[in-house]
C-alpha cells in the first residue's frame, strides 16, 4: 500500500514536471536570451529547483551518459578556475549558464520516455509555426512600421545602436530573435526535426501541418539573408540525403526534389541580393585570427568564459569589426577555457557522437534521427556564428540532446557509486548556481532601471547592488554619476568619489578601455595630467586600432605641449579604418586640416 502511494506521488510529480518543461520549452524561443534576460534567469531558476527534486524523487531513473559526465566536469572546471581567470565576475555568471544547460539536458533525459518524443516534438513544432508567422509579418509589414515610427521620432535615432538601425533599414527578418543569423540557426536546428516528423507520423493532419511548415521554412530562411545559414542548410540536407540513401527509404525522391527547390531559391537569393556577399566571412576570419592570438597568450586555461570581448580589442586587426564573440564555437572554447577546457569539451562531444552513432544509424524512431541532424545543423552554424551565446537557442539544443539520449541503445555509466556521487555533486552545486543566477538577475535589473531613469536614488541603489553582487559595471556607472555631478557643481568631493568608483571598476576588470578612458578624461578636468596620460596609454594598450582613441590621446598631448607625440597619435588615428559614423566624420575633419 505504501509503495503504491509513493508511486502515485512520483507519477503526479513527473506529470507536473513534464507540464512545466513543455510550457517553458514552448515559450523559450519567444524570449530571446539577449533581449529578454529576465525570462532566461527565470527559466534557469525553475530548472535549478526541478533538477535536485527530480533526482531525489526519481532515483530509479537516474543515469548519466558519458557525454553528460564530461560536460558536468567541464562545468565544474569553469567553477574551479574562476579564481585563476582575469575577470571572475563574468566567469561565475557563465558557470550558472552552463549549469542551466546541463539541467535542461539531464531533466529531458530523466523525465521523458522515448515513446513521448512525438508529443514533445509537436510542442516544438507549434512554437516554430508562430516564430515563422511572426517573421513573415515582419518582412511584409513589421519592419516598415518600425522604420516609420523611427522617422516620426528622430530622438530615437540617437538612442538606438547603429547595428539595430542598419538591421531595420534592411529587409532581413529576425522574428523574436535579436539577430537574423540567430533566426537562421533556429530554423536550421528545427528543419530536420520537421522533416522526419513529416514522414514518421501516421496522422494525415500532422503530416499536412509539417509539410506546410517545411515549405514555408525555405523562403523565411532566405529572408534572413544568412549566408552561413544557407551553407549549413546545404550540408545538412546533403547529409540527410545520404542517410536516406543508405537506409533505402522511399521518400528519397522527395529529398532530391527538396534540394532542387533549395538550389533555385539559393540562386535567386544570390543574384537578387537576398544573401549578403562574402564580406561577412572575411570579418569572421579576422575574429578567428585575433582569437588565436589570445589563445597563444593564454594557452592553458584561457581567459574565462564570457571574456572574449574583453581581450579581443587588444588583438583586433585594423579594419576588422568589433565583436562580443568569436563567431566560432571551437575558437571561443579554446580562447575562453584553454587547452584543458577544450579537451574536456571535446571529450564530451566525442562521447555524444560515439554513444549515439549506432542509435542514429539503426534507430526505428526517425524523430531521434531528426533531432540528431538538428544538433548537427546548429553545431555547424556555431562554427560561423555565435548561436552558442544565445540562451534560447542553446537551451533548445540541450533539450534535443536529452531527447536523443532517451534511446535504450545509449550506454550510460554503470557504476552505481559514481552515479550517486555525481547526483550528490549536482545537488550540492545547484544552490550555488541558483544563488548566482538570482543575484545576477537582480543586479542586471537594477542597472537597467538606472540607465532608463526608473531608479529614485541611483547611488543608494548601486550600493545595494554592489553588496548583493559586486560587479565592475556597477562601480563604473557610479563613477559616471559622480563625474556628472562634479561637472555640474565643481564640488571636489564628487570628483574624489568618481575617481574612487572608476578605480574600483578597473580593479575588478582592468581590460575594459572605456573604464580607463573616462577616468583619463576626469583626470584631465582635474589637471592631473600624469595620471591622465597613464590612463590614456592604457586605453591605447587595450584597444590600439581604434581611431578615436588614438586621436583623443593625440589631442591630449597637443594640449599638454608635446607636439611630437600629438602628431604621431593623430596621424595614426587618421590612417586607421573608422569603426563608426562619428569616427568617419572626425577623420574627415582632421584630413581637412584640423589639428595638424
Amino acid at each position: 500500500m505504501k509503495k503504491n502511494i509513493e508511486n502515485n506521488h512520483s507519477v503526479f510529480y513527473v506529470n507536473v514536471i513534464k507540464f512545466l518543461i513543455l510550457i517553458l520549452i514552448f515559450l523559450r524561443p519567444f524570449f530571446d536570451g539577449f533581449s529578454s534576460p529576465a525570462f532566461n534567469h527565470t527559466y534557469n531558476l525553475i530548472f535549478f529547483i526541478m533538477l535536485p527534486v527530480s533526482i531525489v524523487v526519481l532515483r530509479k531513473k537516474l543515469s548519466f551518459s558519458y557525454s553528460q559526465f564530461c560536460f558536468l566536469i567541464f562545468s565544474i572546471l569553469c567553477l574551479l578556475f574562476i579564481p585563476l581567470w582575469p575577470v571572475w565576475t563574468t566567469t561565475i555568471k557563465q558557470f550558472s549558464y552552463l549549469f542551466g544547460l546541463f539541467a535542461t539536458w539531464f531533466l529531458f533525459k530523466m523525465v521523458f520516455d522515448e515513446k513521448e518524443i512525438p508529443y514533445v516534438t509537436s510542442v516544438f513544432l507549434c512554437s516554430m509555426i508562430l516564430i515563422i508567422v511572426y517573421g513573415i509579418h515582419q518582412y511584409f509589414w513589421g519592419l516598415e512600421a518600425t522604420r516609420q515610427t523611427i522617422s516620426q521620432h528622430p530622438e530615437l535615432i540617437n538612442a538606438l545602436s547603429e547595428t539595430y538601425l542598419d538591421r531595420i533599414a534592411s529587409n532581413r527578418i529576425f522574428s523574436t530573435f535579436v539577430y537574423p543569423n540567430t533566426l537562421a540557426g533556429y530554423l536550421l536546428m528545427l528543419y530536420p526535426v520537421v522533416f522526419f516528423y513529416l514522414f514518421s507520423q501516421t496522422g494525415i493532419q500532422a503530416r499536412i501541418l509539417a509539410g506546410i511548415v517545411l515549405i514555408i521554412l525555405l523562403p523565411v530562411l532566405a529572408a534572413t539573408e544568412s549566408m552561413g545559414g544557407w551553407f549549413c542548410f546545404i550540408i545538412v540536407s546533403f547529409l540527410m540525403l545520404m542517410y536516406l540513401v543508405l537506409r533505402g527509404k522511399y521518400y528519397i525522391y522527395f529529398c532530391f526534389l527538396f534540394l532542387i527547390v533549395f538550389i533555385f531559391l539559393a540562386y535567386t537569393g544570390f543574384t537578387g541580393g537576398l544573401i549578403p556577399k562574402f564580406g561577412s566571412l572575411a570579418d569572421r576570419i579576422n575574429y578567428w585570427i585575433s582569437g588565436m592570438q589570445i589563445f597563444k597568450k593564454y594557452p592553458l586555461i584561457g581567459i574565462g568564459p564570457g571574456n572574449f570581448s574583453q581581450f579581443y580589442l587588444q588583438f583586433k586587426i585594423p579594419g576588422a569589426m568589433e565583436a562580443k564573440f568569436a563567431h566560432n564555437l571551437i575558437v571561443e572554447i579554446l580562447v575562453c577555457t584553454g587547452l584543458i577546457g577544450f579537451l574536456t569539451f571535446l571529450t564530451a562531444l566525442v562521447f555524444f557522437i560515439r554513444g549515439n552513432i549506432q542509435n542514429f544509424l539503426f534507430s526505428k524512431n526517425q524523430l531521434v534521427v531528426g533531432y540528431f541532424f538538428g544538433i548537427t545543423g546548429i553545431f555547424l552554424h556555431c562554427l560561423v556564428d555565435f548561436d552558442y551565446a544565445n540562451a534560447a537557442i542553446i537551451c533548445i539544443l540541450f533539450s534535443f540532446a536529452g531527447l536523443v539520449e532517451l534511446s535504450s541503445n545509449i550506454k550510460n555509466i554503470k557504476s552505481k557509486t559514481l552515479t550517486k556521487l555525481l547526483a550528490g555533486i549536482i545537488i550540492i552545486l545547484m544552490p550555488v548556481a541558483a544563488v548566482v543566477e538570482y543575484k545576477t538577475w537582480q543586479v542586471e535589473r537594477i542597472i537597467e532601471n538606472i540607465k532608463s531613469g526608473k531608479s529614485g536614488n541611483p547611488i543608494q541603489v548601486l550600493e545595494q547592488a554592489s553588496e548583493m553582487f559586486p560587479e565592475p559595471e556597477i562601480f563604473f556607472i557610479e563613477g559616471e554619476i559622480f563625474r556628472f555631478a562634479y561637472q555640474e557643481t565643481r564640488n571636489s568631493e564628487f570628483a574624489e568619489r568618481s575617481v574612487a568608483s572608476y578605480k574600483k571598476a578597473i580593479g575588478m576588470n582592468p581590460f575594459v578601455p572605456r573604464y580607463h578612458r573616462m577616468l583619463a578624461r576626469l583626470f584631465v578636468k582635474l589637471g592631473e595630467n600624469k595620471e591622465a596620460e597613464k590612463e590614456f596609454l592604457k586605453v591605447i594598450e587595450l584597444y590600439p586600432t581604434k581611431a578615436l582613441y588614438n586621436i583623443e590621446i593625440g589631442e591630449f598631448y597637443k594640449k599638454t605641449g608635446n607636439e611630437e607625440l600629438a602628431k604621431i597619435y593623430i596621424e595614426k588615428g587618421i590612417k586607421l579604418p573608422p569603426s563608426s559614423k562619428d569616427e568617419i566624420l572626425l577623420i574627415e575633419e582632421y584630413k581637412n586640416g584640423k589639428g595638424l
